[in-house]
């Protein structure tokens, strides 16, 4: 009996070895089309949704920089909140190097009066979160995909770098290069 549950487990391990790496290159074939189909093509963002903080910010003043860095969260996702605190340590980091870059964060949240007082007051934002409960943002531009949510956008809104940051490190290298090179422009 030993042998047949030993030889099972074997046969188990072989399937999930090689079904994973299966998997993972389908990954990363997507990932390289999802990319290279978003890079240089115009991001449409919506001016007619409310900021959680109206008084701080205008839209004009926010798309006046040379660069945007723009996200899409899911407010009634625990784990996407993380994506937040990330944000905020991502924009500190460009601020004190006083790069020329703009944030905006669209999010999704059912209630918007709970999301700006139960998680933004409590952790101090200070970048600019806009209101959308319709998922304006990410049906405009076909952003379906959480991982392709977080965009590097030209003076023109054109894609200039996607994907999400706190999930790589090479990848936050690679925004902070782009910021920091596009400032001798």
């Amino acid at each position: 009996m030993s042998f047949r549950k030993n030889k099972f487990m074997y046969v188990l391990f072989l399937l999930a070895v090689f079904s994973c790496k299966k998997v993972d290159k389908r990954w990363e074939e997507y990932k390289k089309k999802e990319v290279s189909a978003r890079l240089g093509k115009l991001i449409v963002l919506p001016s007619k949704l409310d900021f959680f903080d109206a008084k701080l910010f205008t839209y004009s003043e926010l798309i006046d920089e040379p660069l945007k860095f723009v996200s899409f969260i899911d407010g009634t996702c625990g784990v996407c909140l993380e994506d937040i605190v990330f944000l905020e340590a991502f924009a500190k980091q460009i601020v004190s190097k006083k790069l020329n870059c703009s944030f905006v964060v669209y999010i999704k949240s059912n209630d918007k009066e709970y999301f700006k007082e139960g998680i933004l007051d409590k952790l101090k934002a200070k970048i600019p979160y806009v209101f959308d409960e319709a998922e304006v943002f990410p049906k405009l531009n076909k952003l379906w995909d959480h991982n392709f949510q977080f965009l590097l956008l030209d003076k023109e809104d054109k894609v200039l770098l996607i994907g999400n940051p706190r999930v790589n490190e090479e990848l936050s290298n690679l925004y902070m290069e782009i910021i920091d090179g596009y400032q001798n422009q």
